[in-house]
């Protein structure tokens, strides 16, 4: 994932700078029936976190824009 999002920023040309971060969450979820627990599973759950700069201006007018935005694959 990490791979296509860094090709979808090198395609697109304006963007000067990005940071890209992933966050993996690991747990448990229990699901009860009154009392009586019915069914227990693991989950991995994924997210990426990816923040675009870019550059406008020149010299001493030069400035930067950022946006940062929370992806679920």
């Amino acid at each position: 994932m990490i791979e296509r999002l860094k090709e979808a920023l090198r395609s697109g040309g304006a963007a000067s700078d990005w940071r890209i971060s992933e966050t993996v969450k690991r747990g448990v979820e229990w699901f009860l029936a009154g009392r009586v627990l019915d069914t227990a599973r693991s989950v991995d759950t994924s997210t990426y976190s990816v923040m675009v700069c870019v550059d406008r201006g020149e010299g001493e007018a030069k400035t930067r824009g950022a946006y940062s935005v929370t992806i679920h694959p």
